[in-house]
């Protein structure tokens, strides 16, 4: 699990940072940054860490936050990424900053990973990691396509060269590789990294993807395929059932397993075959306790949104890091109560965590006992700022309130009426 996270400079989002939990709620109004967080992961681990989508040049003003002049491809500051895994006696870090692309479009990054005896300040990058030597106790740096970018008394001016910088005990071992770095450039490939953030973030980079199931979608037959992963909006949910029940028989099995100990009135996950087109598709049939079968279009939207949820945590290669946005759409209020309910299921079951988006109250109030997990957004001048909801809006309350002697503020008792009506910030100004 990720217990902070650290972003900078991407979008709208200057500085923010995230003390999560197992499950982590975003509210606040539209635009105000809180897709920007996952679109910044998503960033991250499909283009500066992966060579799955290429950046383009013309696109590099839109994701940054604050550019320089208009020629350079190089920013004045990075796009840097601070994740921290607390352990009993230390902190793991792993750290990324983008530092754009040089004259023949490949990126220009470097990268940290280490262990150390204190949380790292905010503010701490690694070009000056001298500053806070002395937490440090062991870590790795990475340069790929460094620019003349100096630590301590190691300087490096090779524009196009790959450089890795093992430190052990102070001392530097130096490895370096000319021209063609392809096989190289992803720190996690590394065998000799024995840290347990890596181990996590490399799995969250096999399978991070923005999640908004749409019921509408899911109720339509679906055309078969070989799909084994199941889409952002689930709308290949048909096909990926169909391989799962054919060719990995026992992930059918479980989803199945989970989603009737789960809704109890249902039975069984069928198909029926239909013919739009001259092309064969297949419709999901639900079945329940009496055998009575049900297309997809005759059920409810949250049982067709439980079973979205359960395909995406089941994927042969599921994600380890959940990101959904607005699980509130497209269902019956009086259905959010249970979609949430398996929601924090999810996360504590299958030892995953989760980043939702809402602007619903009634999610929010599911959140009552939970205040350290809700994150409430604003937009200050077109800049992202984000307050933790106990730590930077209860607990400060609570303070004033002792200091003059007034009663305590029960912000959690009707949780999503204090935010609606703005008494917690994150609503449209």
């Amino acid at each position: 699990m990720i217990d902070t996270l650290i972003i900078k400079n991407f979008k709208s989002l200057k500085n923010v940072r995230f003390d999560l939990q197992k499950i982590n709620l975003f509210i606040g109004p539209n635009n105000s940054g809180k897709t920007n967080v996952f679109k910044a992961l998503e960033y991250l681990f499909h283009s500066i860490l992966s060579d799955k989508t290429k950046i383009a040049i013309e696109n590099l003003r839109r994701d940054y936050f604050s550019f320089g002049n208009k020629e350079t491809t190089v920013f004045n500051e990075p796009i840097s990424f601070i994740f921290c895994k607390k352990k009993e006696k230390s902190y793991n870090y792993y750290i990324v900053e983008f530092w754009g692309l040089n004259k023949n479009n490949q990126i220009i990054k470097r990268e940290f990973i280490g262990e150390t005896t204190q949380e790292l300040p905010d503010d701490f990058s690694i070009g000056n990691w001298k500053e806070s030597e002395n937490l440090i106790s062991t870590f790795t740096v990475q340069l790929f396509y460094s620019r003349g970018i100096n630590f301590d008394s190691i300087h490096y001016n090779r524009l196009n060269n790959y450089s890795l910088i093992l430190f052990r005990d102070k001392t530097a071992t130096i490895v370096q590789t000319q021209s063609d770095t392809k096989g190289v450039n992803n720190l996690f490939d590394f065998e000799n990294i024995d840290i347990e953030i890596a181990k996590f973030l490399r799995s969250i980079s096999q399978n991070i993807r923005i999640y908004t199931p749409d019921p509408n979608q899911i109720k339509k037959p679906g055309l078969l395929g070989t799909d084994d992963f199941v889409n952002s909006d689930a709308s290949n949910l048909v096909s990926f059932f169909d391989n799962m029940r054919d060719y990995q028989p026992e992930i059918f099995a479980e989803i199945k397993k989970d989603l009737t100990e789960c809704l109890p009135e249902i039975k069984d996950i069928r198909f029926k075959k239909i013919k739009i087109n001259n092309k064969i598709s297949k419709q999901v049939v639900l079945f329940d306790v009496y055998n009575r079968g049900f297309l997809s279009d005759e059920v409810s939207e949250g049982i067709l949104y439980f079973m979205a949820l359960l395909a995406i945590v089941h994927q042969p290669s599921p994600p380890r890091l959940l990101m959904i946005e607005e699980p509130e759409k497209g269902i019956h209020p009086r259905r959010l109560h249970e979609i949430m309910h398996f929601i924090f299921e999810l996360a504590d079951k299958k030892d995953i965590q989760i980043m939702l988006t809402s602007h619903s109250p009634q999610v929010v109030n599911e959140f009552e006992n939970f205040p350290e997990t809700i994150f409430v957004f604003d937009n200050e001048k077109g800049e992202t700022k984000v307050k933790n909801l106990l730590k930077d809006i209860i607990e400060p309350s609570d303070k004033k309130s002792d200091e003059k002697g007034f009663p305590k503020i029960d912000y959690t008792q009707t949780l999503g009426e204090h935010w609606i009506y703005g008494f917690l910030g994150g609503v449209p100004k």
